[in-house]
């Protein structure tokens, strides 16, 4: 069976196809088929039956989006066929196993044995190459005409692509330079399935235009060119043609340099080695109540998890998938240990290891904790920033991309020092997500960090990357944990992608 995975337009999503096969199988003598069911969700898949063969190889294609924020736990199942049609429930099922999509693509295809004996599934993974270019060019224009000897053009240059019914249909502009028969506009990118679909060969229209004030707006000439074309200028000039038939000339533009290249893909990112940690500071801070209190952040029964665990089951579980040894690290800060005040206290494994070897293991090492530690103050998250950071730090080994949660149950009192810790850390392999828990409005923090508003660090300096994010657990709750997941993880692909691109990975 092919496993085809729709291309989307986040940088992540991709377009991959797996080739499934059973090999081994102790049966010959029946029609067999394979079904794929997303556990957590209704969608199933069959594909077509092969009869009387012990290497079946499927080739129906299935359809499916990769989610970052989801574990997509993918269950196969190997289904025993008749003659007789009947729904999916009623065929015998002969042998399955389950496997996130995650491990498939760092894996770039697994093999695993059927549970019942029957057999192993064979995928493997390929992924279609179109749709990731980028066209970066610079242009300038010369000679520019004007209605009249003492006015000058306001110009802009607008790309355009060519719709179903021929028509040309804009998707960018550029800035207006004022009063001006030559200059430069500034540099310009655009993915191709923006402008042309990922066809190089199809024209884009590069059109100038007059915006004089009160946004009145006067063509002034155009030039259509391939794409591929286009990406290959060097100090190419173009004579525009007029917009204005009695008009003479109009013009023209040059293209100083240009590039197309082919962006990896979140799944290229993979094979070449991107891999993602995962690791975690935990308040224990005065501020959450004591651990046996019902009302306490820290409070647990046999049914009911606290807010701190769910977190780093929803956001760790996710994380490790995209991991090859699947080692974590979590700090807990704001406690007393042995009467002494510590913002950095190791979680470790029965054995006093700190390199925690699932999520699992960080859960059960935060759940033996309490009896070593007595709550107190004050909420500092720089040291154990800092431990995080000390995983990553001069490493440009893409194998190690940290994914940090910080979760808190107020402002920090360190929070200035935090954010210039950030900025001159905003180079190494490290998003941040910060989870508030508990009552507290975060008010400090939430300005910090406020989504789509550039992040700052004490002295107003501006972040040159996007990598640390903020939310609250009590905007989500236990009823719509995959919401917070998703609100949390949604950026993190494209954060770790930027940062591999911008050291060249």
């Amino acid at each position: 069976m092919k496993l085809l995975i729709l291309q989307s337009v986040r940088n992540y999503e991709l377009t991959i196809i797996c080739m499934i096969s059973i090999s081994n199988s102790r049966k010959q003598n029946f029609g067999c088929a394979c079904a794929v069911y997303t556990l957590g969700t209704d969608d199933v898949f069959i594909t077509e039956s092969q009869w009387k063969t012990k290497t079946p190889q499927f080739t129906t294609k299935l359809s499916i989006i990769p989610k970052f924020t989801d574990q997509q736990q993918l269950r196969f199942v190997l289904l025993e066929m008749t003659p007789v049609i009947q729904s999916i429930d009623q065929y015998k099922q002969i042998g399955d196993v389950v496997i996130s999509l995650g491990q498939i693509l760092v894996k770039g295809g697994v093999e695993a044995t059927l549970m019942g004996g029957i057999g192993d599934v064979n995928i493997e993974v390929d992924q279609e190459s179109r749709g990731r270019g980028v066209l970066s060019m610079i242009v300038a224009f010369v000679s520019m005409p004007k209605d009249h000897w003492l006015m000058k053009n306001y110009p802009q240059l607008v790309v355009l692509k060519k719709g179903q019914n021929d028509e040309w249909i804009p998707v960018f502009s550029s800035e207006v330079i004022k009063r001006s028969e030559t200059g430069q506009w500034a540099p310009i990118s655009l993915p191709c399935r923006l402008i042309c679909d990922s066809d190089y060969s199809r024209q884009i229209r590069l059109l100038v235009q007059d915006v004089q004030k009160g946004n009145r707006i006067k063509p002034i000439g155009h030039v259509d060119i391939p794409v591929k074309l286009v990406g290959e200028a060097r100090n190419m000039r173009l004579g525009l043609i007029p917009a204005d038939p009695i008009v003479a000339r109009a013009g023209s533009i040059i293209i100083r340099a240009a590039t197309l290249i082919e962006r990896l893909t979140f799944f290229g990112h993979l094979k070449r080695g991107l891999r993602f940690n995962f690791s975690c500071a935990i308040d224990f801070s005065a501020n959450n109540r004591p651990p046996r209190d019902p009302k306490s952040y820290h409070y647990s029964s046999h049914d009911q998890k606290t807010p701190y665990e769910i977190t780093i089951q929803s956001i760790g579980g996710v994380i490790e998938q995209y991991s090859d040894e699947q080692i974590c690290y979590a700090w807990g800060f704001g406690a007393r240990i042995n009467r002494q005040i510590c913002h950095t206290i190791s979680l470790t494994d029965e054995s006093g290891n700190s390199q925690l070897r699932s999520v699992h293991k960080m859960l059960n090492a935060y759940s033996t904790l309490f009896d070593k530690i007595s709550f107190d103050r004050p909420i500092a998250v720089c040291p154990s920033m800092n431990m995080a950071l000390n995983l990553v730090k001069g490493k440009k080994d893409p194998r190690c991309y940290l994914v940090h949660v910080i979760m808190i149950s107020d402002d920090p009192s360190d929070l200035n020092q935090f954010c210039d810790l950030l900025y001159v850390s905003q180079n190494e392999a490290l998003s941040v997500i910060i989870v508030g828990i508990g009552d507290s409005d975060f008010a400090k923090t939430e300005e910090k960090f406020r989504p789509g508003c550039p992040h700052k660090n004490s002295q107003g300096a501006k972040f040159d990357r996007d990598f640390v994010s903020f939310l609250k657990y009590s905007d989500f709750g236990q009823e719509n944990i995959p919401q917070m997941i998703s609100t949390a993880l949604y950026s993190i692909p494209e954060q770790a992608i930027h940062w591999a691109e911008v050291n060249t990975i």
